[in-house]
């Protein structure tokens, strides 16, 4: 992934966009999500941007704002690359579960329940008092 923002970094103009491509390929995810905010406030309905935020928030690892950034780079008319979306999307949603299952694997169990107790074994044929159906009298 670092390649593709790499080579869109010589591609792109300079400001804010270059600044967050440059954050973003040093790991400063916060500050890249920070320049890429600013620079989408120039260019609202930048997709690339857009995406570009998404990574970022993503690696930053505020998941949310991440999959709601996806979420407005496909509503995007004219999105080139639905598959980055839905690549994006997976990613994000992998954390989220990766997060709550080490939650639940942290969590003390459960108290354990009282077990009813179990019923007396049955006696056999050979042990019953009564017989059910009584037999039948000739």
């Amino acid at each position: 992934m670092k390649p593709l923002l790499a080579m869109l970094l010589l591609l792109l103009p300079g400001g804010d966009r270059e600044q967050a491509m440059k954050l973003y390929a040093e790991g400063k995810y916060q500050e890249a999500a920070a320049a890429f905010r600013a620079a989408l406030a120039e260019q609202p309905d930048d997709a690339e941007l857009q995406y570009n935020l998404a990574l970022a928030l993503w690696q930053a690892g505020d998941l949310p704002a991440a999959e709601q950034m996806a979420e407005q780079y496909a509503a995007h008319a004219g999105t080139p690359r639905e598959d980055l979306h839905y690549g994006l999307l997976g990613a994000v949603r992998y954390d989220e579960a990766r997060a709550l299952e080490q939650q639940a694997a942290s969590a003390p169990p459960p108290a354990a329940q009282a077990m009813p107790p179990a019923p007396p074994p049955d006696p056999g044929p050979s042990r019953r008092t009564s017989s059910f159906p009584p037999p039948a009298t000739t």
